[in-house]
């Protein structure tokens, strides 16, 4: 009964944050006294920043934006924090170019990037 309680309570608690946020913006609020924030669970890590530590990986609500959060993995091993950070700062990267371009990350430092 309690997993269920506090599953119930952080549904309703994430909805009444959307509404309060909603709420915020259309009144122009720019730096509200309180600030709720909540997120969805995308899926678990392989490990964390080092292999010895757990991960999660989280994604707000709803895209504003192209982000990692809402690619798909098609392929491959279960991703790492370090993955989804690489993956994060190569699409940063990319999106800075008009025309196709591609971007080697590791370790959030970009090697190479080719454009064209």
């Amino acid at each position: 009964k309690r997993k269920l309680a506090a599953k119930v309570f952080r549904h309703t608690a994430a909805y009444d944050a959307l509404i309060s946020n909603y709420l915020t913006e259309q009144m122009g609020e720019e730096s509200p006294e309180t600030l709720t924030v909540t997120f969805e669970k995308k899926q678990d890590l392989r490990y964390g920043e080092n292999p010895h530590q757990k991960a999660t990986f989280y994604k707000a609500p709803f895209a504003v934006t192209s982000s990692v959060a809402y690619a798909e993995q098609l392929h491959g091993k279960e991703l790492s924090y370090n993955n989804i950070n690489d993956a994060d700062a190569a699409l940063s990267i990319v999106k800075e170019f008009i025309e196709p371009a591609v971007v080697a990350v590791k370790h959030m430092n970009p090697c190479g990037v080719g454009v064209g």
